[in-house]
């Protein structure tokens, strides 16, 4: 997309913000979506519960990720030391259609606009073409919601936030640079909520065929059963197809499966949390073009969380064979498939130095505080601690999150006179709700 394109798109988002919802009616009705009472009768209270309702909807979603990684003490064999500080704001405006009482669409247009600190303009380089390069992507996509019986079905499909999974994907799965760095989805998301039973399932299209770029797409899949309020059941599935460019032909295929009980304790002892999950994981990887075969890296994980007071710990503690076995693989011409071929975190390589097969433990330990500001922003202030056969590197951490989205949830909800002590209402509360926890 050209510049000049994005300006006037932004234009036009900062300028449609503006409008409230009665506005955007008034102009609804003045191009006869809607007359005055005065030029038509009112319609009776058939008509009114048939006709599909229009209205302008709008969002912002702001996040801030302070990240410093410190992995010099293991020789960085595993990951680099860094420091990841950015902010990204992503404004949304669309209209909504209400079909009927259970059934709602909607049609949403964004911009992801994200700043990496420190990335300014050099000398041969004007402030204008710096500021507009902070345009990463446009998110236009389609919304759909409807209650049948006592399903809540939800559908996504275009170019949307990757932040509308709701299920509990690890890093095992997804590595919280990729979340960060690679913030939406392009494909589709269906998600399913039940009074015991949560599902959501999808596919990311991560890479378009050409002459350097690998086709490329991501399948998905998680399910949840509670029944009970202490126990909970789950799946969770990616099927990574990591096919050929023009010149590196072959086909590598990449399927994590984790099968996990989760215990939460929580309301029994008067704690903000109290969890425990155990897992197994297995994989299946095969290089078609040039691999000796199929190979099966698997594993157990133990997970951990305990909070009170806003402080808490969480530990995921991992044995087995390394779930990334190719990763220092090389394709046609040479180039090794690491994060193009595995999104979790990279630790999960294990000991490098050995075979694959050779299992160790991964462990990973936080310490974090977590205020509770508002039902719309998140604060994480946490230090990270990584252990592959000792201590291999630490992090230092500080995200805020601002989603008015959540504003806008808890307001429906809460009674006029407890708005501001009401949490927000949710179909669903994840097991471990993500706060932008980094790689």
């Amino acid at each position: 997309m050209k510049v000049k394109e994005i300006k006037l798109l932004f234009v036009t988002c900062v300028a449609l913000a503006f409008f409230s919802e009665n506005a955007s009616a008034q102009l609804f009705d003045f191009f006869n979506f809607g007359y005055p009472e005065s030029r038509t009768p009112a319609p009776s209270a058939r008509q009114t519960q048939q006709a599909p309702q229009l209205k302008f909807i709008y969002n912002t979603y702001f996040e801030y990720n302070f990240d410093n990684r410190e992995f010099d003490i293991s020789n960085e064999e595993h990951t680099q030391s860094m420091t990841i500080h950015g902010a990204r704001i992503t404004p949304e405006i669309g209209f909504q259609v209400n079909q009927n009482a259970k059934t709602k669409h909607k049609i949403l247009l964004g911009v992801d606009i994200m700043k990496n600190m420190g990335e300014n303009p050099t000398a041969n380089q004007s402030q204008s073409l710096n500021t507009w390069n902070l345009f990463r992507e446009i998110t236009l996509y389609y919304q759909g919601e409807t209650q049948l019986g006592k399903a809540n079905i939800k559908g996504y499909a275009g170019v949307f936030p990757r932040r509308k999974m709701e299920g509990d994907w690890g890093e095992e799965f997804l590595s919280d640079s990729l979340k960060f760095f690679d913030n939406n989805i392009d494909g589709v998301l269906l998600k399913v909520s039940l009074p015991k039973v949560y599902l959501e399932g999808g596919i990311d299209w991560m890479g378009k065929y050409d002459l350097t770029r690998r086709e490329r797409f991501l399948g998905f899949a998680y399910a949840e059963y509670r029944p009970t309020d202490f126990l909970s059941l789950s799946a969770n599935f990616n099927g990574m197809h990591h096919s050929s460019s023009i010149e590196a032909p072959g086909v590598v295929d990449n399927n994590l499966l984790k099968l996990s009980a989760t215990i939460d304790a929580a309301k029994w002892i008067n704690m903000d949390k109290l969890s425990a999950s155990l897992s197994y994981l297995q994989g299946y990887q095969n290089d078609r073009e040039f691999g000796d075969g199929p190979l099966y890296p698997k594993g157990g994980q133990v997970y951990f969380e305990a909070s009170k007071w806003h402080f808490g710990i969480d530990n995921t503690l991992y044995f087995g064979s390394s779930l990334m076995p190719l990763y220092n693989a090389t394709d046609a011409i040479g180039n090794t498939y690491s994060t193009s071929l595995y999104l979790g975190s990279p630790l999960y390589r294990l000991d490098i130095k050995n075979d694959w097969k050779h299992a160790h433990g991964y462990d990973r330990l936080e310490v974090y505080y977590r205020p509770h500001i508002s039902s719309f922003i998140d604060l994480n202030v946490s230090a990270v601690f990584h252990f592959v056969d000792g201590l291999s590197g630490s992090r230092q951490q500080v995200s805020l999150i601002f989603d008015l989205e959540k504003l806008y949830n808890s307001r429906k909800t809460a009674s006029p006179s407890r708005r501001a002590q009401t949490r927000p209402k949710t179909q669903r509360v994840p097991i471990r709700p993500e706060h932008l926890k980094s790689l």
